[in-house]
Parts: C-alpha cells; structure tokens; sequence
C-alpha cells in the first residue's frame, strides 16, 4: 500500500529561461500563544491555550500547508500517502502500479532525472506575516475563499497556481543562442515538387535544419504572432515561450499580438504584449489573449497588406499558428516576404486538436492531447456509469472533423465496445445500413449474455465516410445553391438515402449551412442519427432490450481546457523555437520538436519547411498548394493495435477510466497512446492468467484493468478524524431537534410513534467514552445503495467495511434494494472492495432500480431478509427520498419487534439532503467540479472565439444546486435559478425575455457571445408547466388503459394539424391553457411531454437548452425587426450530465465517503435506529471533522401531493423532502449580487479538472464556504475567547471586569435556553448553569406534550380500537419526561432497547 513507498523530496525549479520570473519565498509561520493573547491583555499568558490565530491556521493548515503553530499535528493529520507529500511522482510506486507500457512512458517523464529542472508545486504558499495579511483580509471581507474564485476575480486558486508553473525546455534551450545546421530528412519524401517550385519559388527546397547551440551578437528582436482557426489548449504557451526567448535574447526586443486571427494582422489590430499581460495567460487554456479567427489569405491584395502592416511595425519575424489550412496561408505569405520583405521571416506553428497536421517530422500538432484527455475523462466516467446502472447504452460523437484521430486515442484510453473510424469506412466502402446492423448486431449479442449496455465511439466526420451519404451531401450542396430544395431533383440514389434518413436529420442538412453555402458536415448529429435507425432496426426485428440509448456530442468542453503539462511543455518549447527560426531569420519554416516519446529535455527541436509538407490539391475546379492532411492510415500502428483487441472490447467489459488532467502526481506527464504507441498486450485484458479481484461484484475487476490513475488512487488512505478508528467512541445525547411546524410535528408523531418513543428527536453526537466496554465480535451490518451514482459512495463501503473488521464484525452488501427485498447479497471482505476505493460508480453491489420500500409489501420483504441474515444494522444510502425510506423502515422494524437497526447516509450529487445539521452529501463536491470544470471550459471557448452563446444544462433534478455552485465557480453571464422563477410564478416567456435582454445589451457593447447556465429541472418549477405535466400524466395513463397510447401520443405530436372533433375531445381533457402553451412547444419537446413517465423524471428528459435557443432566437428575430436588436446570435448547446455523476470522487468526497461510513458502523454499535449521519465542520481540515447523527424526523415536513406512485395514500406522510436553492441562503445573495457584474463584464474563471495532488487537492465547494465557514469561524474565535476569558478570569482580576463578565455571559446563556423569559421579566441570574439546561429541557417537553395529546387522538382514529391499547403505551407521556426533569447525560443508553436490538453489543 500506499505506506510502504519511499519518501520522495520535494523539488522546486528555477530554470534558466525563467529567469524573468521570481518564486516566492518560503519561511515557517511565526505565530505564537502570546502573541495572540497579548491582543487582549498586557498580563502575563498562559503557554498553554490555543490563540484565535492558531485556531484559524489550524483550520487552514492542511490548505496553507503550514504547521499548526505550538504544536504538532496529531497523527490523524499526518497523511503520508497523501497529496502534499508521497504523490509526488516516485520511481517505487510507478514500479507497483503503473502498468508495463504505462511505465515505460512514465519513465521519460520521470521528475527525478538528475540535472535537470524540476516542476515546482501547484502555486507558492504564503508563510509568516503573508499569512497573518491573508487572515486579515479573510476576516475584513469575509468573502475570501481560498479553495475558488473571488466572486469579482477572473482567474480560479488552479489558474494562478499555474501561471507561475514552469514548463520544461529541451537541453538545447538552455541558452538562447542556436543555429541551426542543414540535415537530411530521408524519412519524409517531397510531393508534387516541379509544381510546388511554380507556386513558392523563393522558399522551396529549403533544407530541414535542427538547432545546435553557437555564440550570437544580440540586437534587440520584434516579433509578431497570429492565432488561425479554432483555438487549442496550449496556445498561450507558444504565446509564452516566443515571447521568452525574445526577451531573453535582448531585453528591448517586443513582441505584437495580432487580436483575430489574419483578420487582425489586416487591419493592423494588435497589442503589445507585457510582462505583466504574459504572465496572466501562462499555461492557460483557449486563445482569449489574442482571440482566435478564421480568416484567410485570398489574394495579392492581402499578401501585400501583410507586409505593409509587418514592416511598419519593423517586424523581424511572424508566428503562424494553425493547422493544415492556416499554415498553408503561413506558405504563401512566407513566399511573398522573402521577396517584399526578407528581412521578416514567416514561421508556422502546428496546431489542431484534430490530430490531422501529422507528418515524420510533426508527431502531434499541440492541444491533440489535452483533448484526448479531457474527452477521455468523460468517455471513462460514462463506462463507470453504464457499468454501474448496467442500463444504458452511450452513444459518443467526438469531435476532431473528418480525421478520426481523436476518437482512436479516446478509444484507445477508455476501451469502449465499439469505435468507427471514418477512414476504415471508408477504405472497405461499408454503408449506413451496414453500420447500423453492426450496432444492432451488438446490441442483441450483449444482451443474450445479460449485457444490456454499452458504449458506442462515433467520430466527428464519420458521415463525410460513408458512400451514400457522400453522394448525397454533394447533391445537396449543388441543390441548395442554386436554389430552394426539391426532393425530385435528387438522384435515386441520393433520394433513397434521403427518404432512409429520420426527419431531425434532414432538417439539419438543410439548415445547419457555412457561409460559403456547403453544409457544415461537423454539426450533424450523427450519434442521435445511428440511434433513430438502431432503434427502427430493433424495432422491425423484433428485439427491444430494456435498455435506454443516450446521446452525447464531446466537442467545445474540451478545445479551451487547461493544457496538460504535456501541451504545456510541448508548447512553450515549439514557441522558444519559433522564437529561435526567427532569430536565424529561417523563412518559410515550421516550428517542430521531434522525439516527443522522450523526457521534454531530451526533446529535438527543429525547422522543416513548409513546402516539404505541402501538394497540390484540386477541388475539381481547380487546383492549389495545400499543408497535406493525414488522416488516420490503416496500416499505422496504432489503428493495426485496435484492430487486434476491438473484437475482445465488443464482448467483455474491459472498460477504463483515465480520471481527469491532474497537474501534479505521478501520473501529471504521461503522453498519450499516439506518442507512446502501447503494445497488444497492455490493451486485450482480460489476460490470461489476470486476477479478478471482485468477483462477487455486479462489474468485476482485475487490476490489470485500471489505467495509471486509477492504480494511485488505490494507493490512497483519506485522512477522517481519528475517532473513527477508536474502539470507544459511542454516540452522546446532545439537543433535541423538534420539528418547528405544529402540524409536521403531529403528523410525524402520528406515523412515527414508535421511533419518537425510541429518539425523542435527539441528536446525538459520537465521543470517545472511557467506560464503554469494547464491542464483542459477530456484528452484522447491511448496505443498500438506494438512489442514483454519486462520486464517494464507494467509500462510504470502504469506511462501513474498515469499522467492522476493528470490531471483528461483518459487512453484508446488498445488490440494490432489489438485493434486499429478494435477498441477494454478499459478504465484503478486503479483497472484494480493494479495486473500488477512490473510485467512481457503484460498480461493486449496483445501485437500486424500479423498488421502493413505501409499500408494506416490500418493507415485510426486508424485514424477513434482515431477519434470516441476523443483521444488526442496515445502512442505506441516497438521496432524500431514501432518507424518507430508511425512516419508513426503522419505524416498521420497530413496530414487529425486528432488531435491525436502521441508518441512512445522506450521498447524492444533487446535494438534495438538507438540514441544519448537515452541510453537504457524499458525491456532490465531485460532481460539481466535474460540471465546473467544463462550464469553465465552455466560458473560455466564448472568449476564444466571441462569435457563440452556449446554452447549458446540468443534471441535478429538481433542486438548482448544481447550477449554483458551478455559476459561483466560473461567472457565466445568465444563471437561471429554478427555485426563484418558481417563487415568483414566472413562465418560460418571463425567462425567455430575461435571457434576451442580455444578450440584446450585450450585443449593444459588441459582445455576441456569453454563457448561460440552465437547470435540468428548470422547467418543473414553472407553475403553468406542472398543471401541464398533471394534466398529460391523467391523460396518457387513461390511453394506456384504453389501449390508445400510441395514437394518442401521435395526435398531440401533430396538434397544429388536428380537425375540429379531434381538438373538440381534447380540450374535454385539458385545459384551453394547457392546450395552448402545448401547441408552443416544437415538436422534440412535444415528444418529450408526450412520454409516459411520471413526477420529475418527464422533466430531466426534456432538453431545456434547445427550446431556450428556439424562443429566445424568435424573440431577437422580433427585437431586430422593431431595430432593439443589433447584433448576431449564434447559440451552442451543451448537457452536462452523466459525465459527471461517476466521475472519480475528490479528495473531500474520497475523505467525506470514508468518515461516513465509519460513522454509520459506529451508529449501530451505540444502539441507534431511524438515525441519519452527519459530519460538522466540513470547512476545517478533516482530520477535526465533528461526527453526530441526527434522527430522520427531525429533518422531515409533510408533503401535500406527490407525482410518484409509490407514495399513494401517504398524502399528509411526514418525509425528507428534496432541498432546494435557499433563495434566503448566502450563497444565493451572493451570487445574485455579482450576477449584475458577471452578465456584461467577463469575469470568466476555469476552476481546472479535479486534483489528487498539491494544494487544490483540498479544496472543496463554495456553497459550503458561503453556508458554512463564517459559522465554523465563529465557532473556532468563540471557542478562543472562551479560553482567554477562562485564563484571565482568576484570583486578582478587576471586581468590575468580573462583574461585566458574569452579567454578560449569564446574558448569552439566558438568550440561548429561555429567551421568551427576557421579554418577560427581564434577564434572570441564574443560581446554577444547570438551570438553563433544565429550562431548555422542559419548554421541550412542553411543546412535545401537546402534539402528543394530538397525536394520540389522531393515531387512535388511524389504527382503529384493535390497537387503542398500543397506542396509550405509545403515547404514555412519562415516557418523554427526564426523570427530575433533568437532562440526559452523555453515556446514557437509547430508550427503549430490547434484548433484540442490543444483539451483538455488550
């Protein structure tokens, strides 16, 4: 494990050729007890109580890195396989687990090689007087959240972290003076050289040339740069490593920026780039600096303007970045300068994310691989989930044009069941139609082995392939140019094709246009296109799985993330060359760096010439000079690797998940498979003889399975608070948590009586109990996994499992609820969960479907089974639903006399748990860095290429939560709130014009482009939109009866259409209002509405983002017509959600999992039931997490009407409801008062991909800094006061101080337990301290006994005569009153145990 690896030193670097840059300076925090009680007195202190300043750096110092001063930490604290420490990358535990390819590319990259430079950690930490400032300035503004953006910041805490990351060079660069020596290049041969002289006779036949190093005189260098088509990650690091070599060569040398593209190079548009400017772009993602654009050099005309506008600036060189096309252009004007203006040398820098701009020379073109990445993240998170719910079918369309590199690599990293490579369809000439039936051959072979899921890769371009299509797209083209379309001027061919096609598609051939006229082929739909025809093709043979088929489109998320470090140095090193071709003055060059399988300081730098990679080209009316593309070659190694394993892929479940960028660890500069070509071998697992460690899981694994991440996140043991492991802790009797609603109150007694009689809503909270004999061996404890995947709940397993065998216990594990009821189950042992620790899914016991234990059916069923088993606890975890569940259940168990105790655990990455007394639910920290993560993605490509507004949804249900937190991390210019146009009875119009009021002064400024952020749920807030759903609900399931479902749902698919007698008997069935606004909707959301599903799940499946671009669309087509709007809208949608909910957890939901499931195990050992866990102080290092359970009705309200079947004839039954946005929460004002400033300035911010390594390892969300932190705060500084006061008030104070004291600390007390008696009678002194626990304890009893009279009546009608006697013994009010009216002490047993719940407690 983890503790066994060897220490590793931390490094920092100061590289030579970052010598313009200064690391801060590290010293130790000198903070001392006197010092801080010298704030409040001159008398002497004493040593040995806590200051406020240490308990604030206490509670920052795992984030601040810095010791707690005065003490050391305890051993909790100490996490030595953790991130600030052993997860640097070591050679020993790239040995242990990476596997043998993975490893032989670990090595080049290896941190430790000696005499070179390296990486420093994610940011410098501020020590000393810096620290004391930052705590200052935390507690004067009280906003400062260390672990995300400023809400008026445009950089995240990972985004200035890595500005001030320095990128490797190769040896060669550590000095700036290089020449650069002729040398053959065999291995790339010239095409088309007598034509290619004819078009560049100046710059053909240059040599290729690679740098060797040679004494200069320097003289000052200007230099400007262009950034071509779309943008990539990494592009600023060209912009960085240009601007450094020139600034190295010569101080004054200057570099201009040309702002959009060529355009920006023709009008003279530009900026000079400072020191200050340079450094903000460092390492980040997008093109935002300079903009990006996609203009062309057309004519003479612009080449003459080019070198009008370079030499008026005295240019001496200009950087081309781009791809194939864009450097093509780079040829041109390197040809007309060496003629006009030799002095200025023109060089081209390789860039596309499509992979395509490859040659012998160019082993990538940068941002290749963050995208792989980034793309591969998703992909690996949607295995996890499909392994989990084993449901689903993913159907995936990348991006990356018609080259199908991109998809190859992300095939190669997450080993799907099927992947199509265009150019493979093409070359074997394989149609539409044998593409679909190789899908729907697959379906039907997986689900005859009990497979009913899968995942499907589909490239971009893959419709460019297929033959028909082709035909068909030229057709097209020639039609629509000449006029309007008309399906009988279309050849038979193509009109066969097109009548083939579902109507959705060819509505987007014929609208989805370039403005040249040519459809835009990338935009096709082409995943949901294979699942129209995949789905008719099941149909006509009959075959219907139970299965969904989702589909996703993977494109703008990726192009602006942050590059990875191989990006990063593979970027800064081509732009340091660039800079070096220049100062050679090497016209008509392209920047490479060959070798990339290497360490970047054995990289080779050089200089290839454009004409060497260029042809001739003929679009059939005439022919050019062009950078040749290369699409994927079926005979490459890499596509000759997945053609061996793709058959094993099909059948067996190999899959794998990447995890997300980390930027520091062991596995921050891995390359990818293009670079680093993997064996045969490394990818057709199963391998003979490879150990499947879970073999009793629903997903088995082998470790040989899990990629290089995943291997270091097994190594890992979350720090959680020490109590868990003591064998002593037991829960104490705190407060009563009484519900504040009369009528919930009653109610919750009335269904419930047995519980209360148990808990009398008190909290209890887990301390360390010297007199509690140790557990005797043989306790039983159950697991369910009630609700949806959340990132952590596998660690809620490993922490239920860790706590039983310290007891000697066993852990049972149940597959769903369905496991339960039927009584399917497991015995975890080690081995079984190793393979799942800090990881994603529920892939070990599968989460619950189509099961609720609301009936008595079901819950007589778990009875019986928990009963067979002997188990003595049963844990289930989920979403609020399943808290209601739990309650449901410990009532039931209770009420036969089964002695299982109950406890619920609050994991959902909805975050739908809420209560006073617990601050966040497993999985919703992950998930919602996951979201972030992308949103700060998209915002980037906004700002890239200001031409698009992106529309996007996230998952989360009902609740806005999710939205929320990801707007308060990233700054989006619209963030729409469920809850609060819910709250003010607005409709879709009311937003509608909101988001268009935006957009319309937005455009005013010359903005076309932002973000807006839109629930999933969004429209079941809507009044208008729930009396719809009611109403079709009733309707359709009264046609499912009849046995007209179908033709009903066609007549309200075509309503525009129907005839008077039709639409007469439909409004005899809705309301005129409801058939108006559904005559609104197009016809995909009426597809959507017109599904036979229940409650919020009709909801999700609507796509919110596309209706929104249609209405707001028509509404700035009418404001454009009356002249209120001038601008362009162009809209961009995206769905952020299954990529997300089984991503790998945090480090905080890998440590928040863990504690919970420790709590759990030691709520049953004190005798709890009916009990939820809760952990405090989630802002505060987790090793003094505060562990409490709080009971399940006390978090419970009464809901009046329920969409879900299940809950029948429970209409006024008390349970936890689903948490909204609390449009009165902190986090809520907070946003909405930066929202003003966020909607026309861009603040945007890219909170970067989760980290296991460094400091943003620790960081955690910032709905629970805003809800949570200035009361843990207070806490700590009360806490503090308290102690000073505590050593000041001795023999010798002042009288008067001692009186000032008494009077006001009596005060606080008789505020806190009998506040009604001040404004009564004043402020009573209390003789004893223990008076204000009895007053408190009886105005408890008080309020208890009327809703018990209440309830006692209502119970006795409820049950009957039979069981009136059941009902006094329930209700007996002796039973609530503490003996002497005194308040229960810590140690005291639950009331009420029988020998049957204490079983297995001593």
């Amino acid at each position: 494990m983890a503790s066994s690896l060897p220490p590793v030193t931390t490094q920092t670097q100061t590289p030579s050729h970052m010598g313009i840059r200064k690391q801060a300076s590290m010293t130790n925090v000198d903070v001392t007890p006197e010092k801080a009680f010298e704030i409040f007195s001159s008398k002497q202190p004493v040593v040995r109580r806590n200051s406020v300043l240490e308990v604030i750096s206490c509670d920052n110092h795992e984030l601040l890195e810095a010791p707690r001063p005065g003490q050391e930490p305890p051993p909790a604290a100490i996490d030595k396989e953790s991130d600030t420490s052993s997860l640097r990358l070591a050679e020993g535990f790239k040995a242990a687990v990476v596997s043998k390819g993975a490893e032989r590319r670990a090595t080049f990259f290896s941190t430790s090689e000696p005499g070179s430079p390296h990486s420093p950690t994610l940011g410098d930490v501020p020590r000393g007087q810096e620290l004391y400032d930052m705590f200052r300035e935390q507690h004067v503004e009280k906003r400062l959240h260390l672990h995300s953006a400023g809400l008026h910041d445009t950089s995240s805490p990972v985004q200035k972290g890595r500005q001030h990351w320095a990128p490797y060079l190769p040896k060669i660069f550590d000095t700036v003076e290089i020449f650069y020596e002729d040398r053959e290049l065999t291995e790339m041969a010239q095409k088309d050289a007598e034509q290619l002289k004819q078009f560049f006779p100046v710059t053909f036949g240059l040599p290729y040339v690679e740098g060797v190093q040679k004494p200069f005189e320097r003289r000052p260098l200007r230099v400007g740069l262009v950034l071509s088509g779309g943008p990539a990650p990494g592009g600023h690091n060209v912009i960085a490593g240009a601007y450094d070599f020139i600034k190295k060569w010569h101080p004054d040398s200057q570099f201009f920026g040309f702002m959009g593209g060529v355009d920006g190079l023709s009008a003279s548009k530009y900026k000079v780039v400072t020191d200050e400017e340079m450094d903000r772009f460092r390492n980040m993602g997008g093109f935002d600096m300079l903009w990006s654009g996609r203009g062309k050099i057309r004519n003479d005309e612009d080449k003459a303007r080019a070198v009008e506008v370079a030499d008026s600036l005295g240019l001496h060189g200009l950087i081309y970045v781009g791809g194939d096309g864009s450097n093509s252009n780079a040829a041109l004007l390197a040809e007309h300068f060496g003629s006009a203006l030799p002095q200025c040398a023109v060089i081209g820098v390789p860039k596309t994310i499509d992979g395509d701009l490859k040659n012998p020379v160019i082993e990538s073109s940068f941002g290749f691989d963050t995208c792989a990445k980034v793309y591969s993240e998703l992909i690996g998170n949607l295995c996890t989930d499909l392994s989990t719910a084993q449901r689903y079918y993913h159907f995936v369309r990348v991006m990356g044009r018609s080259a199908s590199h991109l998809v190859l690599e992300c095939a190669m990293q997450t080993r799907p069941n099927m992947v199509f490579i265009g150019e493979e369809i093409e070359a074997k000439n394989i149609g539409l139609q044998d593409i679909v039936n190789s899908v729907t051959d697959l379906i039907i072979k997986r689900d005859s082995m009990g497979k009913p899921y899968g995942i499907v890769l589909v490239p971009e371009g893959l419709i460019e392939f297929i033959p028909e299509m082709k035909v068909l797209i030229g057709e097209l083209n020639r039609l629509l140019k000449e006029g309007p379309f008309d399906v009988s001027k279309l050849s038979s061919a193509a009109g066969k094709v097109w009548t083939f096609l579902p109507e959705s598609i060819q509505e987007q051939l014929l609208m989805d246009r370039e403005s040249t006229g040519y459809i835009q082929v990338a935009k096709i739909a082409t995943e949901r296109l294979l699942i129209l025809l995949v789905q008719s093709e099941l149909e006509r043979r009959n075959a219907l799985p139970d299965m969904e088929i989702m589909p996703h489109y993977f494109g703008y998320e990726g192009r602006c993330a942050m590059p990875s470090n191989f990006d990063a140095n593979y970027c800064y090193a081509l732009g340091f060359n660039a800079g070096a071709l220049i100062m050679n003055n090497k016209n008509g060059y392209m920047s490479v760096v060959r070798d990339l399988y290497k360490h970047p300081r054995e990289w080779r730098p050089a200089g290839c010439p454009l004409t060497r990679m260029m042809k001739v080209i003929s679009d059939g009316k005439s022919t050019f000079p062009g950078v040749e593309r290369r699409l994927v070659e079926l005979d490459s190694p890499l596509f000759k690797v997945l053609d061996q394993v793709r058959d094993v892929w099909a059948t067996e479940d190999v899959y794998r998940s990447p995890g997300p960028i980390q930027f520091e660890g062991p596995v921050a500069d891995l390359a990818n498979n293009t670079v680093c070509v993997p064996t045969k071998e490394e990818v057709t697992y199963p391998r003979e003889g490879a150990l499947i460690m879970s073999k009793k899981a629903v997903f088995p694994k082998s470790l040989d399975w899990l990629g290089p991440c995943q291997l270091w996140r097994l190594q890992h043991k979350p720090v959680i608070p020490t109590l868990c492991f003591d064998l002593k802790a037991r829960t104490r009797r705190t407060d009563q948590c009484i519900p504040k609603d009369p009528y919930t109150l009653r109610q919750v007694l009335i269904h419930y009586p047995h519980l209360i009689n148990r808990h009398q809503f008190v909290i209890q909270e887990m301390r360390h109990d010297k007199y509690t004999p140790p557990i005797s061996p043989g306790l039983r404890v159950g697991v369910v996994f009630m609700s949806r995947q959340a990132p952590g709940v596998a660690n809620i397993m490993w922490g239920l499992c860790n706590r039983l065998d310290l007891v000697g216990g066993t852990c049972i594990g149940f597959y769903g609820l369905g496991g339960l009821l039927e009584g399917k189950y497991c015995e975890i042992g080690d081995d079984d969960i190793k393979p799942f620790v800090n990881q994603g899914g529920m892939e070990l016991l599968g989460r619950s479907m189509n099961f609720s234990l609301m009936t008595l059916e079901a819950r007589e069923k778990a009875v019986k089974t928990c009963t067979d088993l002997e188990l003595d606890g049963l844990v289930l975890v989920g979403s609020a639903f399943a808290m209601s569940e739990a309650c449901v259940l410990s009532e039931h168990f209770l009420q036969v006399d089964c002695g299982t105790l109950v406890i619920g655990i609050p994991g959902t990455g909805s975050n739908n748990v809420n209560h006073e007394m617990i601050e966040c639910c497993v999985g919703f920290d992950s998930t919602s860095k996951v979201y972030a993560s992308l949103v700060g993605n998209v915002l980037t490509d906004a700002a890239s290429m200001p031409k698009y507004w992106h529309f996007v949804r996230i998952m989360g249900r009902d609740p806005s939560t999710e939205v929320l937190e990801c707007a308060l991390q990233t700054h989006p210019n619209i963030v729409i709130i469920g809850e609060e146009y819910g709250a003010a009875g607005k409709n879709l119009v009311h937003i509608v014009k909101d988001i268009a009021d935006v957009v319309a002064r937005r455009a005013a400024q010359g903005k076309n482009f932002g973000t807006v952020l839109i629930p999933e749920a969004l429209l079941s807030h809507l009044p208008n939109m729930r009396n719809l759903t009611d109403e079709l609900d009733g309707i359709l399931k009264d046609a499912q009866e009849a046995g007209t479902l179908r033709e009903f749902q066609n007549k309200l698919m075509n309503i525009d259409e129907l005839s008077p007698t039709d639409m007469a008997d439909l409004l005899e069935k809705m309301a005129p209002w409801s058939v108006a606004l559904f005559k609104t909707f197009p016809k995909f959301i009426r597809r959507a509405l017109a599904q036979l599903q229940r409650g919020e799940l009709r909801f999700t499946q609507i796509e919110t983002e596309h209706l929104l671009v249609q209405m707001v669309k028509q509404e700035l087509a009418k404001r454009k017509k009356n002249g209120t709007f001038v601008g362009n809208f162009q809209a961009v949608t995206h769905f952020f959600g299954y990529q997300g909910r089984s991503s790998m957890p945090s480090e905080f939901d890998s440590r928040l999992g863990f504690a919970h499931g420790h709590l759990a195990a030691m709520c049953v050992e004190s005798g709890l039931t009916g009990y939820c866990t809760t952990v405090r102080g989630l802002c505060g290092p987790s090793h003094s997490w505060k562990l409490a359970a709080v009971p399940i009705p006390s978090m419970m309200k009464v809901v009046p009407r329920s969409g879900d079947d299940t809950m029948k004839g429970f209409e006024n039954l008390p349970v936890v409801p689903s948490a909204e946005v609390d449009l009165e929460g902190k986090a809520f004002r907070w946003m909405k008062n930066s929202l003003s400033g966020w909607e026309m300035e861009d603040r945007f911010c890219n909170p970067g991909p989760i980290q296991f390594s460094g400091r943003a390892a620790l960081f955690y969300n910032r709905i629970l800094h805003e809800e949570q932190a200035e009361y843990l705060e207070m806490l700590r500084h009360v806490e503090a006061y308290t102690q000073v006061l505590h050593d000041t008030c001795r023999f010798g104070v002042d009288e008067n101080f001692l009186k000032t004291a008494y009077v006001t600390l009596n005060s606080l007390l008789t505020l806190r337990f009998h506040p009604d008696d001040v404004l009564s009678y004043g402020i009573p002194v209390s003789q004893h301290l223990s008076d204000h626990h009895r007053h408190e304890a009886l105005s408890n009893q008080q309020v208890l006994m009327g809703a018990l009279r209440a309830a006692k009546s209502d119970r006795a009608h409820l049950v009957g005569d039979n069981d009136r006697e059941e009902s006094r013994e329930l209700y007996d009010e002796r039973k609530f009153l503490p003996a002497n009216g005194k308040r229960p002490h810590g140690g005291q047993t639950a009331i009420g145990l029988s020998p049957a719940n204490t079983r297995g407690i001593r």
